[in-house]
């Protein structure tokens, strides 16, 4: 399904900043499913992550013109060992903050810097 967003928003080649924030948006709610079979809190830090991580495949797939560096992360994401082992206790917030945020913003500096880009290639003025 994400493929499909990810196309159409691909085929518009407009504001890129905006379709990848909207997709990591997207990806991070989809984990909002967990919450038949795990905590709130839990649930909360994948969505969080879900959607940082969202982000940054974003920016690596802009950046790489491909998705195999992406998939291939995503991968090494989904087989880290509390994953396989069905760990699921909550993280300390401050320790995902600390790693996340500075990769939530370089990304959308990264999806901001690229939509000005794209917009000055094309000629067009932001928000047109």
């Amino acid at each position: 399904m994400t493929n499909l967003l990810d196309r159409r928003y691909l085929e518009n080649k407009k504001q890129p900043a905006i379709r990848m924030t909207t997709g990591g948006l997207f990806l991070g709610l989809l984990h909002l499913s967990n919450l038949t079979f795990q905590s709130v809190d839990v649930t909360m830090q994948q969505v969080f992550y879900a959607l940082i991580l969202g982000l940054a495949l974003s920016f690596i797939r802009i950046l790489t013109n491909g998705l195999w560096v992406g998939i291939l992360l995503h991968s090494l994401i989904d087989f880290q060992p509390t994953i396989a082992t069905g760990g699921s206790a909550a993280t300390n917030w401050g320790s995902l903050l600390l790693i996340f945020l500075p990769l939530f913003v370089i990304s959308l500096l990264w999806l901001w810097f690229a939509d000005r880009l794209l917009l000055k290639k094309k000629g067009e003025t932001p928000f047109s």
